[in-house]
């Protein structure tokens, strides 16, 4: 048995209108909003992170194939394994198969979600791997290098 601890800016009922989530039962929380300056700490409470990525919704094909979601950096530097669930042909789910720093679920679908997640519990090595590489993609954001790619980008014709 899992405990899922949700966090979302979304409340419970519109939670469970707009998408059908029901979290009044036995393994699921709501635990609201985390202020960005808690989110590390907050990370650190949990054996897996769980990163979604919308498969259907408001947003048209574009914004599904580009979004990066704001908490991706936080979880690849959280020291845990990420479970990521996350549509084919997304920026995303490239980004992450191809530096190999999560265990990326393509189909909407509970029981390859949860077979997945059994998986990566059993499979220490597989989280050795995943924590190493989560390293690696990390540093393509940190500050510095950013800044020295885009003077680059700038200078080059």
């Amino acid at each position: 048995m899992y405990q899922l601890d949700i966090y979302s800016s979304s409340n419970k009922q519109l939670l469970k209108l707009k998408y059908g989530l029901e979290l009044d039962v036995p393994g699921l929380k709501h635990c609201g909003v985390v202020r960005q300056e808690e989110v590390n700490g907050i990370l650190q409470n949990y054996d897996i992170c769980i990163l979604t990525h919308g498969f259907t919704g408001d947003y048209n094909e574009i914004e599904y194939q580009t979004i990066f979601p704001t908490r991706t950096i936080p979880l690849l530097l959280s020291g845990k394994p990420i479970l990521a669930h996350s549509p084919p042909h997304t920026f995303l789910t490239k980004f992450l198969k191809d530096r190999d720093c999560a265990e990326v679920v393509e189909v909407p679908d509970e029981t390859v979600i949860l077979q997945s997640l059994n998986r990566l519990v059993q499979d220490s090595k597989r989280i050795e791997v995943l924590m190493n590489n989560q390293k690696e993609a990390a540093e393509y954001f940190y500050g510095p290098k950013v800044v020295k790619s885009l003077k680059l980008a700038i200078q080059t014709p």
